[in-house]
């Protein structure tokens, strides 16, 4: 059995996406690493010819992926966007 084909990094070109960035540990709630990310991000978007609104990026800056019952608003944000079909 052949494994299926991955869609080509073109047949992405024009959709609406989102960018999440989160930093675990951040000292003194410092931006830099989440903003680095989202650069990141953003040059990597606009290589694929991605579409990403600022109200589409969602930040957890020192926020734990691990912890249980650690809330993640930017996380949950993106999911309901996912769900509301503004971005694939």
């Amino acid at each position: 059995m052949t494994p299926a084909k991955a869609p080509h990094l073109s047949s992405y070109t024009g959709e609406n996406a989102a960018i999440y960035c989160r930093i675990s540990q951040a000292n003194d709630d410092g931006q830099t690493g989440v903003d680095r990310q989202e650069r990141i991000c953003r040059e990597t978007a606009a290589r694929l010819g991605l579409n990403i609104e600022n109200a589409h990026v969602y930040i957890d800056n020192n926020r734990s992926a691990w912890k249980r019952n650690r809330k993640r608003p930017g996380w949950d944000s993106l999911l309901e966007a996912m769900c509301e079909g503004g971005i694939t």
